[in-house]
């Protein structure tokens, strides 16, 4: 799975925001706010990786236990499913 093309990560003062340009945003045409775990997953997602990658990748960067951070993961990935920003 990989963010699709279109979609934007950009960091505005201490904040992350996402934005949808180009044909991506005629299906989101609003506005994400992220946290910088939020922003550190969307950053995994930039590139081809399967969810283990992302999980481990979480658990390297966090002190969380496993299955609080595949829980987290998980729901991130099916949040921007149903926003359309991820393709597979």
């Amino acid at each position: 799975m990989k963010i699709k093309q279109g979609f934007l990560l950009r960091r505005m003062a201490d904040q992350f925001v996402v934005v949808a340009v180009g044909a991506a945003a005629q299906e989101f045409p609003g506005m994400m706010r992220l946290n910088g775990s939020g922003a550190f997953i969307w950053k995994q997602l930039e590139r081809e990786v399967d969810e283990n990658t992302v999980i481990r990748a979480v658990l390297e960067e966090y002190d969380v236990p496993e299955e609080q951070a595949a829980a987290d993961v998980r729901r991130w990935i099916a949040q921007l499913r149903e926003t359309g920003a991820l393709d597979g």
